[in-house]
């Protein structure tokens, strides 16, 4: 018998729901802000690669790097899952406080409007 790894309660949608609209927040933030490169979706990345690729526009660096960072990202984050199961931490929750410090950390990079002087 197989037991599931989703609860059935109030986290069991809450918590993906907050994540995805987080990513998708700082999605858009950060293609409008840096002019067409998505941070948290990679197909949109790929899709931008190949629109460069098609129209000869190669010279920007973000689209062409998007790619392989994703698969060291990834990659990485992988291997460091693995490592806290067997230390016997939940991974999950060690992403998620992660997650969380990054976030709170990409906070001080946010520009602030001036306030206007009389």
């Amino acid at each position: 018998m197989m037991t599931s790894w989703v609860g059935t309660g109030l986290g069991s949608w809450l918590l993906p729901f907050v994540l995805s609209a987080t990513a998708g927040a700082v999605d858009v933030i950060v293609f409008l802000t840096l002019g067409g490169l998505f941070t948290a979706h990679i197909t949109g990345n790929v899709v931008i690669l190949a629109a460069h690729y098609l129209t000869g526009r190669f010279s920007e660096v973000g689209p062409l790097l998007s790619v392989p960072v994703f698969v060291v990202v990834l990659s990485a984050v992988t291997l460091l899952s693995g490592a806290f199961e067997r230390a016997g931490y939940e991974s999950r929750l060690a992403f998620l406080v992660l997650q969380a410090a990054l976030l709170a950390a990409c906070v001080e990079f946010i520009p602030l409007p001036e306030e206007p002087t009389s």
